[in-house]
């Protein structure tokens, strides 16, 4: 009997009580399968192609059009998304120094191999480039980051009046923020960032214990009784927002996040320090989303949206990107529409590459060279990525932390793709299960 060879995208075939579906990385859609069609397509093999006779099992195959339309691998059916050249962002590094000597700290526990503070020219200069480089955008905006920026208050106050002159000349709105350890936050600042709608997120790693076991001053007392004194007005005003670091020594995101939104914080950012992760770690990370999957679903099946509120932050953003099923290359804006810039006006495509010459991406003087950065960080030049259904998903993951673990952009470690594949297998089988109903008031 004749043959035919059917070649598709990388997916991942799923069974339920709700019926059999598939989710594939070329569009990031999940689609439900007849039993026909997905006896087919349980078929293949490791490199996604089918070998099918010419009868009706491969008809049905063809005529399903919509599982069919979009997952075929013929020919060179992925475009690269080309690299943009219009910046939205840049990252000031107000100063390389801070009064913190955190442990997990990129920027060798705030100390800095690189030490120095950035001029106000240079600032300036930083400015200009973002303006000369934003395309047709009318919204742009400046972080002011370190080290600790607030050591360089005169830096930021000369940009913010900068920034007004410029507003007066060009139909162009800056929007800005700072991320601060709020150890230097008195009256007098915190006035001064409110009365200049710059927006304020907090380095908080989570309750007095958590905190203080990494987020220490450099005589080894720990931040959290300054942070939270001196942020008090502003989580009253509702007018802060949280960062946090999750390391190896606490990895119970959910305790973290309940205390830091009921302390007032109208926001909370988590951020895994997963270069100091062992395969452990790891583990327990996979085990405690699960119990956060398995929670969540329970309270959605009961129509408890209201009280879905703490530990959820990853799953709704896994959630969404599943319901949205946007496509994309990059795993976020990392030296594309974002840049950072030094205190010497160099370019590195975020503030956690700073000093890491191997990924300097231009400067003031040689403007931005990122072509061949934005090709390594672009999921689909990855070789280790290119059979894998899920990324799409992934996207890569972080460029840096895949450079903290592996030496370099392009390539994930093997532990982190099975634990992110792992908890999308989970949170597919939870998306799989809701109903038109749910998911309109989940999503709404």
């Amino acid at each position: 009997m004749n043959q035919e060879v059917l070649r598709l995208f990388p997916y991942k075939l799923f069974v339920s009580d709700n019926g059999k579906y598939m989710f594939t990385s070329k569009n990031n859609r999940l689609l439900r399968l007849s039993d026909k069609v997905y006896a087919v397509l349980e078929k293949a093999t490791g490199d996604f192609i089918v070998y099918l006779p010419i009868d009706n099992y491969v008809l049905e195959v063809l005529q399903a059009g919509n599982v069919v339309k979009g997952i075929m691998n013929v020919g060179n059916a992925e475009m690269i998304e080309k690299g943009a050249q219009e910046l939205q962002s840049i990252i000031l590094m107000a100063i390389q120094d801070c009064n913190l000597n955190c442990k997990y700290c990129y920027g060798e526990g705030g100390q800095f191999k690189d030490k120095g503070i950035m001029g106000i020219d240079t600032a300036k200069r930083a400015v200009d480039f973002l303006i000369d480089n934003c395309g047709n955008r009318k919204n742009v905006n400046i972080i002011f980051f370190g080290g600790e920026p607030l050591l360089n208050l005169k830096l930021i106050k000369a940009i913010v009046d900068y920034a007004k002159e410029v507003e007066q000349k060009r139909d162009i709105h800056f929007g800005m923020s700072i991320t601060t350890n709020a150890t230097l936050l008195n009256k007098e600042v915190q006035e001064y960032l409110e009365d200049n709608n710059i927006s304020i997120k907090i380095s908080i790693d989570g309750p007095k214990e958590v905190n203080d076991n990494m987020r220490v001053f450099s005589d080894g007392r720990g931040s959290f009784d300054s942070i939270m004194k001196n942020t008090e007005g502003l989580r009253k005003k509702g007018k802060a927002s949280a960062r946090a670091t999750v390391t190896s020594a606490f990895l119970d995101t959910k305790t973290i996040e309940k205390f830091l939104y009921e302390s007032g914080f109208k926001e909370v950012g988590i951020a895994y320090a997963v270069e100091s992760f062992d395969e452990e770690d790891y583990e327990k990370v996979y085990n405690i989303s699960c119990e956060y999957i398995d929670e969540i679903s329970r309270l959605i099946h009961k129509g408890k949206y209201n009280e879905i509120r703490y530990g959820y932050t990853s799953i709704f953003a896994y959630l969404s990107h599943i319901h949205s099923s946007v496509i994309g290359c990059y795993p976020c804006g990392v030296g594309r529409t974002m840049i950072a810039i030094d205190k010497d006006g160099r370019f590195f495509p975020c503030q956690r590459f700073v000093g890491v010459e191997k990924y300097k991406i231009g400067s003031l003087e040689e403007g931005l060279h990122n072509d061949a950065f934005l090709h390594a960080v672009n999921v689909l030049t990855h070789k280790k990525c290119e059979k894998c259904w899920c990324r799409n998903l992934c996207l890569g993951k972080c460029s840096y932390d895949n450079y903290a673990v592996t030496g370099t952009v392009d390539e994930p470690s093997d532990i982190s793709c099975r634990l992110i594949k792992r908890i999308y297998e989970r949170i597919i089988l939870l998306y799989i299960s809701l109903s038109d109903e749910e998911k309109r008031n989940l999503f709404s």
